[in-house]
């Protein structure tokens, strides 16, 4: 009789487990195959690149492309970084599986190279001037011309012992990662199906990407999702708010992203045009500038342009962007539209600079970035009141023991 009981009671813990929606409790991702990413074996020049990927919003990895900057192969010594750069004063995260509320350790790299083998800690540092690694910073040939470096954001480094996972995100950037040392996995999941992934969190998910609660979060059970699986010497193009987990291999991990503004259209073309033949596999981040954060607001000036004939009429700007210029107001009257609206048209008026009534896309890249700012004011994501430009910083022969 006991027996039966028992018999009957595991039937049915079965049957309401079976009952779980798939991919319950897994790891994100298990709910579905995933579609697959488009691999390229060579690197395309920044036009091409642009115009079948970046305008297109579609992921693209390249495979081998990191091994064509000239600091790759030094990178992958400890013993250098530490030699040349141990002086460098970095942060680390603590925990190797994000959780934006943890905190980070100050320390030197030459600390960091030391213990981060057998500590659950993560760097996570940008490498933008005055931080001494910047000389050794690449830029691939797909962002060398056309305009992408007048709109460079930022670069961060990403390096463990292996085993990071990252939460379930998107960036505000387009982005390219490229991978030093290790491998690394990738969960996308395409912009369009923003309303299937709930951002619960300060700007990122709350699902635990190891056990996906999908009674919690069931449109995580639903949605399309790509699969990424980058190798060492790879890079991989993130394109803008797509939503990504990123899931790194149990060996040495180091990776850089970089980062910047989307664009609406390349600004540069035609001057790019004449570059293609004689563009380099790779140049230092250290001969570009770093835009002001305001350009990350720029693309709002092309928001009420027609894709086909890449144009906008006065009236249908003004419509647009009255919007942005009185989003967030406490208090929206007539007053505060008419005196909108003004300094909209005003604002057209001076970046038509032909007086035809038509703003093109030259047009819209010549507004200048104080411009941009005069219009938005504090409603432009500043994160940099200013660029920089590189600069040298410490080598090994300016690096000190640490104390």
């Amino acid at each position: 009789m006991l027996c039966n009981i028992a018999i009957i009671c595991v039937l049915f813990v079965l049957s309401v487990n079976s009952a779980d929606p798939v991919g319950h409790l897994q790891p994100l991702g298990s709910h579905m195959d995933p579609l697959p990413i488009e691999v390229l074996d060579s690197m395309p020049n920044p036009i091409d690149f642009f115009d079948n990927y970046v305008q297109k919003s579609k992921p693209v990895l390249f495979r081998g492309a990191a091994f064509k900057f000239p600091s790759f192969e030094s990178w992958r010594s400890d013993d250098y970084l530490a030699k040349k750069y141990g002086n460098w004063k970095i942060v680390a995260e603590e925990g190797k599986k994000e959780d934006r509320d943890l905190g980070t350790m100050d320390m030197t790299f030459k600390k960091f190279l030391k213990i981060y083998k057998k500590t659950d800690i993560y760097l996570v540092q940008d490498v933008l001037p005055p931080n001494p690694m910047t000389t050794e910073v690449y830029l691939p040939k797909c962002l060398l011309c056309g305009g992408f470096t007048d709109y460079l954001n930022t670069m961060v480094m990403w390096f463990s012992s292996g085993g990071t996972k990252s939460v379930l995100h998107n960036d505000g950037f387009e982005n390219i990662n490229c991978l030093y040392d290790g491998s690394k996995e990738l969960v996308m999941i395409d912009k369009k199906y923003k309303d299937m992934v709930p951002m619960d969190k300060n700007g990122y998910s709350g699902s635990d990407v190891e056990k996906v609660d999908m009674y919690k979060y069931p449109t995580l059970g639903k949605v399309p999702w790509h699969l990424a699986k980058m190798e060492t010497g790879d890079c991989f193009y993130i394109p803008f708010q797509w939503f990504h987990h990123v899931n790194s291999s149990t060996t040495r991990n180091l990776a850089i992203n970089i980062w910047w503004s989307q664009l609406y259209d390349l600004p540069q073309r035609e001057q790019c045009m004449e570059k293609l033949d004689t563009l380099p596999d790779a140049e230092q981040l250290f001969k570009y500038k770093t835009a002001p954060g305001i350009e990350m607001s720029r693309n709002v000036l092309f928001e009420s342009f027609d894709d086909e004939t890449k144009t906008t009429t006065k009236s249908n700007f003004v419509k647009h962007f009255v919007k942005n210029v009185l989003e967030g107001s406490e208090e929206i009257d007539e007053a505060a539209e008419a005196e909108a609206k003004t300094m909209v048209e005003a604002f057209f008026d001076n970046a038509d600079t032909d007086k035809d009534g038509i703003l093109t896309v030259a047009e819209a890249f010549a507004v200048t970035s104080a411009e941009l700012k005069g219009i938005l004011g504090d409603k432009g994501q500043e994160f940099a009141e200013e660029g920089q430009y590189g600069g040298v910083g410490p080598t090994e022969e300016n690096v000190k023991e640490e104390l």
